[in-house]
């Protein structure tokens, strides 16, 4: 572990799974052989300092937790649907975006994009001289529709997370078949036509409470809510299987 995690050992808590090999009829042509005497381990790490909030947070509410998870496994557990190819699952949060390529339901890339939903609040304020407030309004009720001021932000985005689907399909050979949008931010009208004219893959938002069973009268609540809650019924989804 001392080889891939950045800081002492001592000042994190780790966890760790085998990644189960792929099944003989999922191989493709493309696939490189691997060696018979390694076994591939995915490793995490969380800063002790941090677990220790958590655990406090939790002591003062009364609540036993029965486990804690990295936020990233709790969300491709809600968004990914299983299936033989890769999918990326882009996290659109407030100061960030978050982009993961998942296959067999393991994260297999991540990288973090440092723009966001506010990043788009203050462009729409700018742009369109109004309060940040009103930005918000403006984002919410109208979306990427009857204004250009926030183009630039989502551009910057999904040229991002292109370059790194495009590199992911370089080195392992492998095409994504899914984009899936989740977060906070995938609720913005607009945003999987945008992605449609970067991404030559079928283009979702992610509907997590599909994955539950609701009255059909809130159908229309959950579905537009959905994204915002992907993590929440990640971890949920893990609680119920364990």
């Amino acid at each position: 572990a001392r080889k891939y995690i950045p800081v002492p050992i001592t000042e994190v808590s780790l966890d760790w799974f085998v990644i189960p090999e792929e099944e003989a009829g999922f191989l493709s042509a493309h696939d490189k052989p691997k060696n018979p005497n390694a076994t591939d381990v995915l490793l995490v790490a969380i800063h002790n300092q941090t677990l220790a909030k958590f655990e406090s947070v939790t002591q003062t509410a009364k609540v036993t937790p029965r486990f804690y998870e990295v936020e990233p496994f709790s969300m491709a557990r809600s968004a990914y649907q299983h299936g033989t190819a890769p999918t990326m699952v882009i996290d659109f949060g407030a100061s960030g975006t978050r982009v993961y390529i998942i296959e067999f339901g393991i994260i297999d890339v991540s990288h973090t994009i440092g723009r966001g939903g506010q990043d788009l609040t203050l462009a729409l304020q700018k742009g369109g001289g109004v309060t940040f407030t009103e930005a918000e309004t403006l984002k919410r009720d109208k979306g990427l529709s009857g204004t250009e001021a926030g183009s630039a932000v989502i551009d910057f985005i999904f040229s991002e997370a292109r370059r790194i689907l495009l590199a992911y399909q370089r080195k392992e050979g492998k095409a994504v078949s899914e984009i899936v949008l989740v977060g906070g931010g995938a609720a913005l009208k607009g945003l999987p036509e945008v992605a449609a004219r970067y991404f030559d893959a079928k283009i979702t938002t992610s509907s997590p409470f599909d994955k539950v069973a609701a009255p059909a009268f809130i159908g229309d609540v959950l579905k537009s809510t959905g994204p915002s809650f992907a993590t929440a019924i990640g971890l949920a989804l893990r609680g119920l299987q364990s």
